[in-house]
């Protein structure tokens, strides 16, 4: 016997056929996955990093070698050749199409075939190991099948986590909801249906233990090891992140030993009419480490494409990877027939019948479940489109309803944080935050979610304790960086927050909002010569961008540059001539320069486009009352306020028309509304406090221009108001103070008023 036949032998005997390593590497992986994975996520890496190395190298790694299979093998490829031609084209606009038109559909298809899948394999391995013993019995065969329907359906039904992803797809694709009664009797029933099946189980291992085949214990013992792992994957753990790790590298060890066996065991067989990939599977350990680099290379596709920041790129990667799925569980589903005479010899399996070549599925039929498959997608998908929650008051329905079915999981915890924040409820999304991150403590995700909270709710300190852990956990995020900035900005840390602020800009620099954040920041730090050039970076990011073009023509107009900002606000005008704010940016940039006509004008036209604007309004309120027509003004404003009560400056604005017409009763009620609006606006109550006096309601004047004061202790006009009402209320040593402060402020009296009090 020649030295590459005895390798060939030892190769093949270490695979599949050999017991003890079946036991030790197939059955029993899952009692050192179990601990090895936990253990390196608590100590070594976080959990969204392992879950993306094995969803690169194990969840998509695996799919490569039965593409080998399908077509390294010319006798298979051969037999199945338009199915592996067109199958592939098909999938893959399904899956584009999918990721394009981000529907949900694929994504329940997947999670319940790829249940199927993972059950089918399990089924597949305990069938082997039976009928290697040469046990064919039809009976022992279907409770197998039967109690793998079971485990997996156990381990669905009651994983909290599981049934979150089920029933969130479901309603994500338009299914109508239903009440959560049901979870609990779908759990009676899957609990009977599994004690059944095992009562059955044992029954038949005392029937046949008394005959010449004996009890199989090593595929008990896998369908326990995998029934355990599978609830410790889905039930036990409260990281589904983890828990899907687990039993993804489990399953994909198994498939990696098996094709590599069934290619050994074939290349040995039939040798140079394998196909093309016959080399690969030769008796030298080098080509296995060639088999096992090449699954990692192809796992690369999924591991590189967080690095994408374009969302196109993205959705293709997502697009292969679906198709990759698709075409992985749709070749395992005929690829594998182990009736069929040839699997069964190159599994090392003693057929019971010979002349059996194929169990053979006509070509119509199978042409009719493909299609049957591809007009469910079809229906899903027209199902998603018309049914599916769109609003966001139906998303946060969808998620409440969730939560009566499973709610203490962190992903649901999670989600209702952030519906909470968008509803400006920071107080409960607090609170559910925290839920989340005990259940989850090194999850990024969580921490990110309470540090934005709490960031809402203006616990600055708190907040960059949670905003930094999310980073550092392995949060890739732009939008943690942003919150993280704004929290230090908090803190007056200016320095820090520019720091977060570039590293969100590092991971995002494609769009100008950051840009524009950043210039933000250098005005709020009086770096207004800094933040000039990074609006400018920010508008020619995005130039059609209306807001970031009105920040940069504010900045050149407060640096006194009008000609500039003027020629850059007709630009906007020219880019997106039916955007009112494009025509409110010039009316403003106008009337800065003087060129009072032209401004009014366009900003009667920002007002025809969008009537209902409330900036608009005002804007022409505004100009018309310092440099038009007064009744002009009031229309206007009043329009404004009509669009929006809340518009403070406009009822201010209204009060100065009406003390410009001597109107006190309407000013007092213009300002006064103005104040409950911006309760810090200092001119507000100077001219109100005038109203007042000029109506002799000279207490409630003395009150006005006291609150006056205490927002700005450093306005002489005010000490000087406040002075003129004490002198007529009598109090005249009270009334020399506040005129003496008026004094030291610039603000001179009157010679009356220096004979009166005797200054």
């Amino acid at each position: 016997m020649s030295h590459s036949v005895l390798t060939n032998e030892r190769l093949r005997a270490a695979w599949i056929i050999s017991p003890t390593c079946d036991l030790l590497y197939l059955v029993g992986t899952p009692l050192l996955i179990v601990p090895i994975v936990w253990l390196v996520s608590q100590r070594f890496t976080t959990p969204e990093k392992i879950d993306l190395v094995v969803a690169s190298f194990a969840s998509l790694g695996h799919h490569l070698p039965g593409f080998m299979r399908c077509y390294g093998d010319r006798s298979l490829f051969t037999r199945f050749k338009w199915r592996f031609i067109l199958a592939p084209p098909i999938f893959f606009t399904v899956a584009l199409t999918s990721a394009m038109l981000d529907l949900q559909g694929l994504v329940l298809l997947l999670l319940l075939w790829g249940t199927w899948h993972g059950l089918m394999q399990t089924y597949g391995f305990m069938r082997i190991y039976e009928m290697k013993r040469g046990n064919h019995d039809v009976t022992t065969a279907r409770l197998d099948f039967w109690l793998c329907v079971m485990i997996f359906t156990a381990g669905m039904t009651f994983s909290d986590a599981r049934v979150y992803g089920l029933m969130g797809g479901l309603w994500n694709c338009g299914v109508p909801v239903f009440d959560a009664q049901w979870l609990s009797l779908a759990r009676w029933l899957v609990a009977g249906g599994l004690i059944a099946v095992i009562a059955g189980t044992i029954f038949n291992l005392r029937r046949t233990r008394s005959n010449q085949h004996g009890i199989c214990w090593i595929k008990l013992f896998l369908a326990a090891s995998t029934a355990w792992l599978y609830w410790v994957s889905g039930s036990v753990t409260t990281n589904l992140v983890v828990g899907i790790a687990m039993f993804e590298i489990f399953h994909a060890l198994q498939y990696y030993a098996i094709v590599w066996s069934y290619n050994r065991r074939l290349a040995n067989r039939v040798g140079e009419r394998f196909g093309p990939l016959g080399f690969l599977f030769q008796g030298r350990w080098q080509f296995f480490v060639v088999y096992l680099l090449a699954i990692a290379a192809f796992g690369g596709i999924r591991f590189l494409g967080p690095s994408f920041s374009d969302p196109h790129i993205h959705k293709w990667i997502m697009g292969i990877i679906g198709a990759s799925t698709l075409l992985h569980f749709y070749y395992d589903g005929f690829i594998w027939k182990v009736r069929e005479e040839t699997t069964q010899a190159n599994l090392d399996i003693q057929s019971k019948q010979r002349g059996t070549l194929h169990s053979h599925v006509p070509a119509l039929v199978h042409a009719a479940r493909f299609i049957t498959l591809l007009l469910g997608l079809t229906a899903m998908g027209v199902l998603e489109h018309f049914n599916a929650p769109k609003t966001a008051a139906e998303e946060n329905q969808l998620l409440s309803h969730l939560a009566t079915w499973t709610p203490e999981l962190p992903e649901l915890q999670s989600k209702l944080s952030r519906a909470a924040l968008e509803r400006n409820e920071s107080q409960i999304a607090i609170t559910l935050a925290r839920h989340a991150l005990e259940r989850r403590p090194r999850w990024h995700a969580a921490h990110a979610d309470l540090g934005t909270a709490l960031l809402a709710n203006q616990q600055f300190a708190a907040s960059v304790q949670h905003l930094e852990n999310a980073v550092q956990l392995g949060s890739h995020d732009w939008r943690n960086f942003h919150n993280l900035s704004l929290a230090y900005e908090g803190l007056e840390n200016w320095e820090r927050a520019e720091f977060a602020l570039q590293r969100a800009i590092d991971l995002d620099a494609s769009g100008g909002f950051l840009w524009h954040e950043l210039g933000l920041l250098q005005r709020r730090q009086g770096k207004l010569t800094t933040a000039q050039f990074y609006f400018r970076q920010a508008m020619e990011k995005a130039p059609k961008s209306t807001r970031f073009r009105a920040t940069h023509v504010n900045a050149l107009l407060h640096a006194g540059k009008t000609k500039e900002a003027v020629t850059c606000a007709q630009a906007g005008v020219a880019l997106r001539s039916q955007a009112p704010s494009a025509h409110l940016t010039l009316g403003k940039a106008l009337i800065e320069a003087q060129q009072i006509e032209v401004g009014i004008k366009a900003l009667r036209r920002a007002v025809d486009l969008n009537p209902r604007r409330a900036a608009s309004h005002y804007q022409l309120g505004l100009a018309e009352s310092r440099y038009g027509d007064p009744a002009a003004a009031q229309h206007a404003l009043i329009k404004a306020v009509q669009h929006d009560p809340q518009h403070g400056m406009a009822f201010f604005e209204l009060g100065n028309l009406a003390l410009r017409k001597q109107l006190w009763a309407v000013g007092e009620t213009h300002y006064r509304r103005c104040i409950a609006l911006l309760p810090d606006f200092v001119e507000a109550y100077n001219n109100l406090g005038a109203i007042l006096y000029r109506q002799n309601k000279l207490l409630e004047a003395q009150a006005t221009f006291t609150q006056s004061l205490e927002l700005n202790r450093e306005n002489g006009q005010t000490y000087y108001n406040l002075g003129l009402v004490l002198i007529k209320l009598e109090k005249y040593a009270a009334a020399r103070q506040a005129i003496q402060q008026a004094q030291q402020f610039g603000q001179a009296p009157t010679p009356e008023v220096v004979q009166l009090l005797k200054l």
